[in-house]
């Protein structure tokens, strides 16, 4: 989504996950986010070792941040989950998984259950950055996909759609792919992080629902 990802001058602040930068908002209420799935490094790894779907969700996704130092590390939220050890932090791009999920507002694909098996096997990551000064980098060896409408919960732009934190981008990604425990387990770490869930309850289980990107896309129509 070219408008994935918000920033905003705070690492507790968003980070650039959504449909939705500042110019883009109203151009996400029309745009199409359902581009055609991309094959990637993945697929064919991730076709042997995927676990039955009994038993989906019940190995974690690997977490990862591409850390762009513009937020403020006291707010930063991907920095307190990688103190936890619940995700590894990057500061360059060749050093990100090749084919992983990469949540950013310049995608131009909704995230949706199709990239789980990626997910799964290559890892599920955001660019760490401020909304106020948000660049994103180009992603050449990695799926780069957009977060679907939702409110932000924390502190800095509670209520507001799209601007997430780093954290609620990777909770709800979670959630999309079928991880919600993994999610939930995250934002434990944060007083707000339960509120993030009370608020977005039903759009995270349409989402959750839907099969493709272009399913997404039309679920979240029922919220915009």
């Amino acid at each position: 989504m070219r408008p994935a990802f918000s920033m905003a001058a705070l690492c507790h602040s968003p980070n650039p996950y959504s449909l939705h930068t500042k110019a883009h908002q109203e151009a996400a209420i029309h745009r199409t986010y359902a581009g055609p799935l991309e094959l990637h490094p993945c697929t064919a790894m991730a076709a042997k070792s995927m676990l039955p779907d009994p038993f989906r969700g019940a190995v974690d996704i690997p977490l990862f941040a591409l850390d762009l130092e513009r937020c403020d590390p006291k707010r930063c939220t991907a920095r307190k989950l990688t103190r936890f050890r619940l995700l590894t932090t990057h500061r360059r791009v060749h050093r990100l998984p090749h084919g992983g999920i990469v949540l950013t507002p310049e995608a131009e694909t909704a995230l949706s259950r199709a990239d789980s098996q990626a997910a799964e096997t290559c890892g599920l990551g955001v660019i760490d950055t401020s909304w106020k000064r948000a660049e994103f980098p180009e992603l050449p060896h990695q799926v780069p996909r957009a977060l679907p409408y939702l409110l932000a919960a924390n502190a800095v732009n509670y209520g507001k759609p799209f601007l997430l934190s780093s954290v609620e981008a990777l909770a709800a990604a979670l959630a999309i792919l079928g991880h919600a425990d993994q999610g939930r387990r995250i934002l434990a770490k944060f007083a707000w992080g339960e509120q993030f869930l009370i608020l977005n309850e039903a759009p995270l289980a349409e989402y959750a629902k839907a099969r493709t990107s272009a399913e997404v896309v039309a679920a979240q129509g029922l919220f915009v």
